[in-house]
């Protein structure tokens, strides 16, 4: 009887005990007042099993290197040739792969494997592959260039800039990147600098750069702001919504050979932040011309024959756009359609633009707001990269020929792709 009197007493405290603890955490939630050191340090520990669910969910996270595939989403692949690319992805936070992949089966051709000494969302973009196998990359925005033999062993690093976005080989296989100057203390910094209203506005600048393929030596290196300086074009720099970064050239694009409309050495630079492409010669220091109308942020500029480049057409905005939903809907409001990207050509000897495959972007709504590129495989088939969906298309006369994404080990989760090269189409 005494031990079920002592159970019962031992009950009815512990009993008291919650119940008291429970008012006090009742009050410190309701308490409107500044919390003191009991208050605060009992809210901590009552909140310890919130905070251990969110650690373990940010564990479980993955990087931004992985996109959820939509539930609805299906695949397509019409290929009747092997379409052989060179992509990029994450196979493990300390390691990334640079594949060569068949689209058509999904097979891998060949791969290299490389280290990641960068953070895990840190991703390789545009890599490119010279004619002895070898890789040229860089972790977009964070490294200079690394080169590696077919084997992935290390040949040499340029560290003296930052790459960003595109790689292109010209005639002798040296390579053009877009880039940034490295500063000590910061990957990034502003150089240029103008007064406007009796404001001083500071800002990125951006540079093109050759690199000796076989040493990785930099051979030219030509600043945007001293370019549009020198040719007396530094107005256009009131032309971008973006006063921090004026500029943001995406991609550098050697002519590898004479022509009527330019010359062997020449470069094609897209700016997505002026929404415009230059034709700027090296040998003369000249900008020979200035692409713009009615394309914005655009991405991607290839050279496909003697007159005539192509280009990715985000068809956005310099700056995220703000939704404003406190406004009212007026009675008369005129409704846009929604917009979406899409691919031009440019006539270097008419100054025309051409669109084309209208219907099937609007169709599909296909649309990146920043990257995506274009590569041409035949006179009617194109190569798109929708990269902030992670799709991949090729469209052919206005129809879908092969859509789909780079599949990880994830369930549930694909690859986001980075600058995907076409190799070969046959």
């Amino acid at each position: 009887m005494k031990n079920f009197l002592l159970l019962l007493s031992q009950i009815i405290l512990f009993i008291f005990f919650l119940s008291l603890f429970g008012w006090c955490v009742k009050q410190v939630y309701e308490d409107k007042k500044e919390q003191g050191v009991i208050s605060k340090s009992l809210k901590v520990f009552v909140s310890f099993p919130d905070i251990f669910s969110k650690a373990i969910a940010e564990v479980k996270k993955l990087p931004d290197t992985f996109i959820e595939t939509n539930k609805d989403f299906y695949t397509i692949n019409n290929l009747e040739k092997d379409l052989i690319v060179l992509s990029s992805y994450t196979s493990s936070v300390k390691e990334r792969v640079i594949e060569l992949i068949n689209l058509k089966n999904s097979k891998t051709v060949y791969k290299w494997t490389v280290k990641n000494p960068f953070q895990k969302h840190d991703r390789i973009i545009d890599p490119v592959m010279l004619s002895d196998s070898s890789i040229c990359y860089s972790y977009n925005g964070v490294s200079g260039i690394t080169k590696v033999d077919k084997f992935g062993s290390f040949l040499w690093s340029q560290d003296s800039i930052i790459h960003h976005h595109s790689i292109n080989k010209d005639k002798d296989e040296n390579i053009w990147v877009c880039s940034y100057l490295r500063e000590p203390k910061k990957h990034i910094y502003f150089k240029g600098k103008y007064i406007l209203n009796d404001n001083e506005i500071k800002f990125i600048d951006n540079q093109i750069t050759k690199l000796d393929a076989s040493t990785g030596q930099i051979i030219f290196h030509k600043s945007i702001m001293e370019l549009l300086k020198e040719n007396n074009l530094m107005n256009l720099i009131l032309k971008s919504p973006n006063t921090d970064d004026p500029f943001h050239i995406n991609d550098v694009e050697p002519a590898l050979y004479n022509s009527k409309y330019f010359n062997e050495g020449d470069v094609f630079i897209s700016s997505r932040n002026l929404s415009c492409i230059f034709h700027y010669r090296p040998s003369t220091n000249k900008l020979i011309n200035f692409i713009e109308g009615g394309f914005y942020c655009q991405h991607d500029v290839d050279i496909l024959n003697d007159s005539i480049l192509l280009f990715f057409n985000n068809n956005t905005m310099v700056l995220p756009a703000e939704n404003k939903k406190s406004i009212p809907n007026s009675d008369d409001m005129i409704n846009f359609s929604k917009f979406h990207s899409s691919i031009f050509k440019y006539n270097l000897a008419s100054n025309k633009l051409i669109r084309l495959d209208e219907r099937v972007f609007k169709v599909n709504e296909i649309f990146t707001n920043t990257e995506g590129m274009v590569e041409q495989l035949n006179d009617s088939t194109y190569f798109v990269e929708e990269q902030n969906d992670g799709i991949l298309w090729v469209l052919q006369n206005n129809s879908v020929l092969y859509k789909n994404v780079l599949n990880s080990e994830h369930n549930g989760y694909h690859h986001l792709p980075n600058w995907i090269k076409v190799i070969s189409y046959n």
